[in-house]
């Protein structure tokens, strides 16, 4: 019966110095590739953290309107000003000022009255005040509501005409609103893109009083 021969595995010696360069420039290149990957890692991270950032401040604008009519839901005449918030987000109001000819006014009760000085009866009129208050989106809040007087007031009738007249070329109104990201902006109300303003002014504002 014939044996199979083994043969006897040669000692191993050092390994030569290619293999070691090898070894070592496999490393570098595995970390550099691991480098490379945890750059592109954080940059994605980075960018995904600031576009969920611009999602929820797009998501939480403000935007004030200021509306105005001459005729209430029952088809009565009524002139009434409002304001709503037609943006996202919650609206905090620093100031709001309704002005008459470029004149801020104080309350509507001395906007009528400075449209008609002759005007000496007493005025049945609902008011709001709208600074310092906060608007969640879709919240509205009446500035000034005033139902037709009778034609038999002749002093009242002609001051609410004058007051519906005015409404279009006269008054105007401005304000500024801060986001709950504390973002501020001035505003007409109009329409138009608002003014950022870092806060508010420092100028003195009238408020209406309602």
């Amino acid at each position: 019966m014939n044996e199979i021969q083994h043969l006897a595995k040669p000692k191993d010696g050092p390994a030569p110095r290619w293999f070691h360069i090898a070894v070592a420039a496999s490393m570098v290149l595995s970390a550099i590739a691991a480098l490379i990957g945890s750059l592109h890692t954080s940059r994605t991270m980075t960018a995904l953290v600031e576009q969920n950032a611009k999602l929820v401040r797009a998501n939480s604008t403000p935007m004030l309107e200021f509306g105005h009519g001459n005729q209430g839901a029952d088809g009565v005449p009524n002139l009434s000003f409002e304001v709503r918030n037609v943006g996202s987000g919650l609206a905090r109001v620093v100031w709001f000022e309704l002005l008459l000819d470029g004149k801020p006014m104080g309350d509507m009760h001395q906007t009528v009255r400075q449209l008609s000085p002759a005007l000496k009866t007493p005025l049945h009129l609902v008011t709001g005040r709208v600074a310092g208050r906060v608007f969640a989106p879709g919240a509205e809040q009446l500035v000034f509501g005033w139902k037709r007087p009778p034609d038999t007031d002749v002093a009242a009738s002609n001051a609410w005409n004058a007051m519906n007249e005015a409404r279009f070329k006269r008054i105007t109104v401005s304000a500024c609103f801060c986001s709950v990201f504390q973002e501020c902006w001035v505003s007409k109300l109009d329409g138009d893109l608002p003014t950022p303003s870092p806060d508010c002014g420092n100028e003195k504002k009238t408020s209406l009083h309602g």
